[in-house]
């Protein structure tokens, strides 16, 4: 399969269908997440004990109560294979939600921190599986404020002391709203130092830098650092979080944002797409392509400027469809 130059570089509606249904875990206005509130112990009990960290991972089918239309991999916890993507970024997740980690001069950053305290340990694990150090976990960037992305933060943070990082906007998000995305199975990090627009977060000899992007939460912070391989260094660009916000201000904000952004990616020469949620435009394809890679082969996370703005102007499109449709 030609991931780099077919499907990896398109946003297919159903990869749209599914992230906007991934919205209704926890919209960007907090004046609409009650109607969510019933149905937050879907998300989990809570968040796990010691004794709980160990058990299996398996899928069991799509909770009840769920809103329909919610993508069943987004509760599936089966864990993946901990694989490196490029020289210094590697992915540590489940089916549901993935964490990057980036080695630098100076130690790690993280990037997301999954749902709970469960998937912290995996986050760590994975990191000692791909002979790497925990210890040398410095600093934790939350791309926003939904709980399948600050779960294992404080976990995380307890056993290795790194800090913790969030848009300033979504500190105040997150700590108020406990239903959806963020009921009771993500506990939420009790020490968070904000982030802004433009910021350079500088580890050893790498830095991020983060470009602020709301809409789909509030304080959604954007990505943009660079990634190695065989010698040469190419651009990374995340975006924050692609599900559309129920609001009408809000999905304008988005747009906005979606425009912001590719500015920022254009002017930093990125090549390379890195999202959080794999059931996205064929993450695990690619993720099981970039780990089976023969010598001389392209690495499919490579998608070059054409393939960024394909990707922008999917994102306009769906968020388009999205401001068009009427409210059922």
């Amino acid at each position: 399969m030609d991931l780099k130059n077919k499907e990896t570089i398109d946003f297919e509606r159903r990869s749209f269908l599914k992230t906007s249904a991934v919205a209704a875990l926890g919209v960007a206005s907090t004046s609409l997440i009650g109607p969510f509130g019933t149905v937050s112990s879907a998300f989990g009990q809570g968040e796990a004990t010691l004794s709980e960290l160990d058990k299996p991972r398996t899928f069991t089918g799509v909770p009840p109560g769920v809103p329909p239309g919610l993508p069943e991999e987004l509760f599936d916890d089966t864990a993946l294979v901990p694989t490196k993507v490029f020289d210094n970024l590697y992915c540590i997740g489940s089916r549901s939600v993935v964490a990057w980690v980036l080695t630098t001069s100076e130690g790690i950053i993280v990037i997301d921190s999954m749902w709970d305290n469960r998937d912290g340990k995996l986050i760590l694990d994975g990191i000692t599986q791909l002979g790497l150090n925990p210890a040398d976990v410095k600093i934790i960037i939350l791309t926003h404020g939904h709980g399948d992305h600050y779960g294992g933060a404080q976990y995380i943070k307890d056993k290795t002391n790194a800090e913790i990082l969030l848009g300033k906007t979504d500190i105040g998000f997150m700590k108020a709203v406990s239903t959806g995305a963020n009921g009771p199975r993500s506990p939420k990090p009790s020490i968070v130092s904000p982030m802004s627009d433009g910021q350079k977060i500088t580890l050893g000899d790498t830095t991020v830098t983060v470009i602020d992007t709301p809409g789909h939460t509030p304080g959604c912070m954007s990505l943009i650092f660079p990634v190695k391989q065989g010698g040469k260094t190419y651009i990374a660009a995340q975006w924050g979080g692609t599900g559309a916000p129920r609001e009408m201000s809000d999905k304008l904000t988005y747009k906005e944002s979606i425009d912001y952004f590719e500015k920022k990616t254009q002017a930093a020469n990125a090549t390379v797409k890195i999202n959080a949620h794999l059931f996205e435009a064929h993450g695990y394809d690619m993720l099981d392509a970039v780990r089976n890679l023969k010598a001389g082969e392209a690495n499919p996370w490579i998608i070059g400027k054409d393939g960024l703005t394909a990707y922008f102007d999917g994102l306009r499109k769906y968020i388009g469809e999205a401001i068009e449709k009427k409210p059922a």
